[in-house]
């Protein structure tokens, strides 16, 4: 077994040992830092996962009101459409249904590019 022998004096030996134990309290600060950062990262880790799952909700709430619009839009052109083929309407009213028709598929077309952009984004 080698065993090395350093003649030092007590000053030099104190100096030493303050030097050591410096650097084992800078690695004790860093490593309380580097803790403390960990617990700040995990809160807004948690603080994300929640904002991610609250527009995930309103993703869905906002998908599943464009196709209820388009629902109701597609049975109101059904109506119109059954009601400007009645015959006992007038040749205003069927006028009239026929531009309401055209009304409610332009919003139809419009409620479906909000899909779109929806779905595509």
């Amino acid at each position: 077994m080698n065993v090395f022998v350093i003649k030092m004096t007590l000053e030099e030996r104190d100096s030493h040992i303050r030097k050591i134990e410096e650097q084992i309290e800078a690695k004790r600060r860093l490593l309380l830092e580097k803790q403390q950062k960990m617990h700040v990262l995990a809160k807004q880790n948690s603080f994300l996962k929640g904002v991610r799952n609250d527009y995930t909700k309103y993703y869905q709430h906002m998908l599943k009101q464009k196709y209820d619009q388009l629902r109701a839009m597609n049975s109101l052109h059904k109506y119109l459409s059954d009601l400007s083929n009645s015959t006992d309407m007038t040749v205003n009213n069927i006028k009239d249904a026929v531009i309401e028709q055209d009304n409610v598929l332009r919003e139809m077309r419009k409620i479906k590019g909000d899909l779109d952009e929806l779905i595509h984004e």
